[in-house]
């Protein structure tokens, strides 16, 4: 890419493994939007929220329905045409919104299980990544996955700089050329809000988020017919 330098990290940032073999961009399926947010808060919530059981009726479930195995939390939902929350992966989820109303998510609610009934750890795959860039999450309350947890999880592990071996086995011009422009594109996004954050972003080198090669939107998650395998989806 001339004139530009990328970035790497000085160690790497992986599980250890004798070989990691990074994914095809090229490979990724292909559709629009996105939505995103600057920095996410602190969120360290050991409350357990669980609506009433007293009176007459009873609140609206948050979670899919499902006659059997796990229920994920509607946000959490996967749908590619109506995706129940706008995020950006590039970006911090903390003003990520609803894609119903365009507001925020209440606090109250990210603090809800992720699952029902409640998990304490949860792994998820990404299509077309390398399947030693799995997100695992854990609970933040020590408890539960919480909504939070997940969203933070997406983000951050998708924020792991590329070693430069990683970025050197890439053995297709195209997809060189797609990490690269994912890569400028990432930092200038961030910078459109601070051009000095932007640049700590374009310092920051080249990252995981890049090799998705601008499919940033998250679409949700699904649950296999095996109950236990989790697939995350972003277009």
């Amino acid at each position: 890419m001339p004139g530009k330098h990328v970035r790497f990290a000085t160690l790497p940032t992986l599980h250890t493994t004798s070989t990691v073999t990074p994914p095809s961009p090229s490979r990724l399926s292909h559709s629009s939007h996105y939505y995103g947010s600057p920095h996410s808060p602190s969120y360290h919530d050991h409350r357990h929220h669980s609506e009433s059981r007293h009176g007459s009726t009873s609140p609206r479930s948050p979670y899919s329905y499902s006659s059997r195995g796990p229920q994920l939390h509607k946000y959490l939902v996967y749908s590619h045409s109506h995706p129940g929350v706008r995020f950006d992966v590039r970006l911090p989820p903390s003003t990520m919104t609803i894609s119903s109303s365009s507001t925020y998510i209440p606090q109250r609610t990210l603090s809800e299980p992720a699952i029902s009934p409640p998990v304490a750890s949860l792994t998820l795959s990404i299509p077309h990544l390398s399947p030693h860039w799995r997100i695992f999450v854990t609970p933040s309350n020590g408890v539960f996955i919480t909504l939070r947890d997940v969203f933070d999880a997406v983000y951050y592990t998708l924020r792991t700089r590329i070693t430069e071996s990683e970025y050197r086995s890439i053995r297709s011009p195209d997809d060189l050329k797609r990490v690269n422009r994912a890569y400028v594109d990432r930092y200038r996004k961030v910078g459109e809000r601070d051009k000095y954050v932007g640049e700590a972003e374009k310092q920051g080198g080249v990252r995981r988020v890049d090799f998705l090669a601008g499919h940033t939107r998250f679409e949700g998650i699904s649950v296999m017919s095996d109950g236990r395998t989790y697939v995350l989806h972003m277009s």
